[in-house]
Order: structure tokens, then C-alpha cells, then sequence
């Protein structure tokens, strides 16, 4: 006999949704006085320092998932790369070309004074972090490879480190892997997700409802590790074996380096219907708009709009009970207010937060 959660209880358990999503929104624009900026070209708000004082002093304590044996942050390393094109790449973003330095000497002197605000230190010394990795092509010639390297010398990095595509190659592979990153629900970024088998003593018995299955996806983008965390017991096994056979793009951090993913695939079982893995189709289009449809319900202070949102994005389910979902999706809620704060700021009027939930929802 399956426990229906009372409408005190599902109200209850949203609030404290609520109220847990919006302390971590609160703690992120107090992040911007004091933060471990990003190292992506184009987003600088983001990592809250561990230790850091109301009068500017910060410690050298960051989240212990960011260090690797070698005391080097990936979050905060700054890789600038030529494409055969002659456009400079930084983080994966284009910031000028061979022939106009200017734009990525700009860029590089902006996340420098910001990081010099913020107090972002070395972990090996009480350095500002400026550290810049200048990754030179074979077709470079020596001359503009010098150019290069000196302007963003003069933007002001410390130390500007080169190397050829080979050594870069082996100095990431020297680094230490960081554990899986969350990735949410990953149905709608697999490039193939094939369908599960529907077992005829299951489908007989109408037997049916989601099934949820934790994957590890690795830098390849296969599927390294699939386990089933929710669902009915005689639909996992299947559920498990079809997740395996998922297939997603080689996942990357913020630098553009390979890194593992660890999410959730969900698959729903009807006996009148086709199996289906769970898409876009009935779902936000991605983890952004969830987060962005619960910040405005919460704004807005409607419970009932609260339970409906919270449905939709899937951390509750028909009955009020928390998914396997919903302890990944509070856990990812700082980072997403931090990436996503311009947008944070522009709705936290709830007539704005409103305008945006009866234009989305």
C-alpha cells in the first residue's frame, strides 16, 4: 500500500524547497563581494570562497572538489588557444584573432582586476591567480606565437606558461580527475537514448510507472555506471540495461576540459502506451528554465503554482513525495543563481517573476 503525502505535508516540503532555493539565491548575490570568480571567458560571478571575512580578508580554503594532488584549480584556469581560422580562444570562447590581440588582452585584464577584487589566491602562495596557458599550433609562426604570448604577458598574467599541443595533452592528463560533476536530469542531453524492453509479465500485469536510473557518464560521453534509484522493481533491470547503451557528447567543465557527468535518466513505463524516456517534449527545455520557473514561483508565493511548478521540473511527484531529482536539483541551485544572476536580479520584482512564469509555464 503506497503512502499518498497529505496536501500539509507536500505544502510543507515546498516551503522548505523554498526556502532552502532561496538562501542559496541570497548567498550568491553576496557572492559578488566575495567569490572564487569562474574561469570561463564570458561568466566571472560564481564560486563562493570558504573563510572569507566581512572586512575583505579570505583565506585560501577552496571547495575540495576544485584542487587536484597538483594544487591546481581547473575551475580557474585560463587556456588560450589559436583555431586554424587564426581566432584566439579562451575557455572556449572567441575573443579576437591572430591579427587584433587587443580584444583578448582586454578580456584577460577584466577577469584579472575582478579576481584581484574578490581576492582570488593561488593555492600555493598569496598571489593573485593570473596563471595563463598558451597553447601554441604547429602552424604558428614563431613571430606571432611571440606576439601572442606577450600580450597577454602585458594584460598582466602571471605566470604566462607555454606549450606545444602535445605537452598541453600531457599536462592535462597528468592532472589528478576530479570526481563525476552534477548533471541533473540527462534525457534531453543524450544523443542516443534507446528505448528500454517492456517485460510482457510486467505489461500483463500493468505494471507500470518511471524508473529512474543513476549513470555516470564518462569524458567520452559513454556510460560508465548505471544503477536504478526509483521505480517499480520488475521494470529496473530493463531500465538499467537501456541506460547503459546511452550515448551523450564528451562532456567538458568550464575550460573546455574533459570531465565526467553523474545524473539521472528517467524512463516511463505505461502498459496502453510506448515506453518513453522522459524529454523536453514534457519537460523545460533545460536545467536553467527549471531553476528559473521554481525561483519565480517561489518570488510569486503561490503554493499552489509552487506544487504545479515543482512538479513539472520533476523534484516531486503526483503524490507531493520528493523524487530521486530532488536532492540534485536544491544541490545545484547556488550554481545555477550564480551563472545565471544577471537574469536572478532582473526578476526578483515578482511582477517580473510572474510576467516571466505565465509566459513559460
Amino acid at each position: 500500500m503506497s503512502f499518498l503525502y497529505s496536501e500539509d505535508y507536500v505544502t510543507m516540503r515546498l516551503n522548505l524547497i523554498a526556502l532552502c532555493f532561496m538562501a542559496l539565491l541570497l548567498a550568491s548575490q553576496d557572492s559578488l563581494a566575495a567569490s572564487w570568480p569562474l574561469s570561463s571567458s564570458k561568466s566571472y560571478t560564481a564560486i563562493q570562497t570558504q573563510g572569507r571575512t566581512r572586512r575583505g580578508k579570505a583565506s585560501q580554503t577552496r571547495p575540495a572538489t576544485s584542487l587536484n594532488s597538483q594544487g591546481i584549480d581547473r575551475r580557474l584556469m585560463l587556456i588560450v588557444r589559436v583555431s586554424v581560422d587564426r581566432k584566439i580562444n579562451l575557455n572556449g570562447e572567441d575573443e579576437g584573432t591572430l591579427d587584433d590581440l587587443s580584444i583578448l588582452g582586454k578580456r584577460l585584464e577584466k577577469i584579472f582586476d575582478e579576481r584581484t577584487e574578490a581576492i582570488v589566491l593561488r593555492p600555493d602562495n598569496l598571489e593573485i591567480e593570473k596563471t595563463v596557458y598558451v597553447v601554441v599550433p604547429s602552424y604558428l609562426k614563431k613571430d606571432e606565437a611571440s606576439k601572442l604570448v606577450k600580450e597577454v604577458k602585458d594584460a598582466g598574467a602571471n605566470p604566462a606558461t607555454t606549450f606545444t599541443e602535445e605537452e598541453f595533452a600531457r599536462f592535462i592528463a597528468s592532472l589528478s580527475p576530479l570526481p563525476p560533476r552534477s548533471g541533473g536530469v540527462l534525457n534531453y542531453k543524450a544523443i542516443n537514448l534507446p528505448k528500454p524492453d517492456y517485460p510482457s509479465a510486467a505489461k500483463a500485469a500493468k505494471v507500470q510507472g518511471a524508473v529512474t536510473i543513476e549513470v555516470i557518464v564518462d569524458e567520452s560521453g559513454m556510460v560508465i555506471s548505471a544503477r536504478a534509484v526509483g521505480g517499480p522493481l520488475p521494470l529496473r533491470s530493463v531500465a538499467t540495461n537501456a541506460a547503459r547503451q546511452a550515448k551523450f557528447n564528451p562532456p567538458k567543465d568550464e575550460v573546455g576540459l574533459p570531465v565526467k557527468i553523474r545524473g539521472v535518466l528517467v524512463y516511463n513505463f505505461h502498459p496502453e502506451k510506448t515506453t518513453t524516456a522522459t524529454t523536453t517534449a514534457t519537460s523545460p527545455t533545460s536545467e536553467d528554465e527549471k531553476y528559473r520557473l521554481f525561483y519565480a514561483a517561489a518570488k510569486i508565493g503561490d503554493q499552489q503554482l509552487q506544487k504545479d511548478i515543482a512538479k513539472k521540473i520533476g523534484i516531486i511527484d503526483a503524490n507531493g513525495a520528493p523524487t530521486s531529482y530532488y536532492d540534485t536539483f536544491i544541490n545545484g541551485a547556488y550554481a545555477w543563481a550564480t551563472r545565471d544572476y544577471a537574469w536572478v536580479k532582473e526578476h526578483e520584482d515578482p511582477a517580473k517573476a510572474r510576467e516571466y512564469l505565465m509566459a513559460h509555464k
